[in-house]
């Protein structure tokens, strides 16, 4: 009796999470909504000064890309409290080890996804845009729709994110111990495919942006080898 009570306790605590989580995410859209030209200003940036030349091709085309794109931003922009209830309603499964994990590895997650963010903002989206524009005026005149482009950016910024949030799991791994330096040394050929492979899943399929995605990955792989190095002295 106890035992089912103790399930249709957590079972409801998990409703209201759930609940919550989605009220919270729906403010976060409907706040990204009532902003969504100031948004599109920001996502636009990259393209300067060819963000005038980006069209509308439908009637309802501007609505559904300022709806798909809100929700994007509302989802991710209101992750660390839904991150932090779900982290919060599994935390009493864990031992005292592994909770005295779960901040550190919060903190990093959203420190990283911060540099990945940032990194295609500043880096990927304006080289690849340059080359993309450089390309296709050789063979045809740019005509980008606004639609396009800014689910080819957030494409981008989602992707680097994830992919730094991937680093985070690995320098957590080196950090205790469970990855060591030399191992990580014979699998760096394989981790260097894999990081283009990740690229390639994770951003368009031009290659420089997944070019410009793999050099990151690749860079934090050594870095972490080098961690490693480091904590065994």
């Amino acid at each position: 009796m106890e035992i089912n009570d103790t399930f249709w306790d957590h079972l409801e605590e998990l409703r209201l999470i759930l609940i919550r989580s989605l009220v919270v995410i729906a403010l976060g859209v409907l706040g990204s909504l009532c902003f969504y030209q100031n948004i599109f200003q920001l996502l636009t940036l990259p393209l300067e000064p060819h963000y005038k030349q980006l069209v509308v091709l439908g009637p309802i085309d501007g609505i559904m890309t300022t709806i798909k794109t809100s929700f994007w931003i509302g989802l991710v922009g209101t992750s660390p409290f839904w991150v932090y209830q779900i982290l919060k309603f599994v935390a009493p499964a864990l031992n005292q080890k592994e909770r005295s994990v779960l901040v550190p590895f919060l903190a990093l997650s959203f420190l990283f996804l911060g540099f990945g963010f940032l990194f295609a903002f500043y880096v990927t989206i304006p080289l690849a845009n340059q080359y993309l524009l450089a390309f296709n005026q050789e063979i045809g005149i740019n005509l980008w729709s606004l639609s396009n482009y800014l689910d080819y950016t957030v494409i981008l910024l989602l992707g680097h994110s994830l992919a730094f949030e991937i680093s985070v799991v690995l320098l957590m791994l080196v950090h205790y111990g469970i990855l060591k330096s030399e191992l990580m040394k014979t699998m760096r050929p394989h981790m260097f495919v894999g990081a283009f492979v990740l690229s390639a899943i994770l951003t368009p399929p031009d290659i420089l942006t997944q070019i410009l995605l793999a050099i990151p990955l690749i860079c934090l792989y050594e870095l972490a080898i080098l961690y490693s190095r480091i904590r065994s002295k």
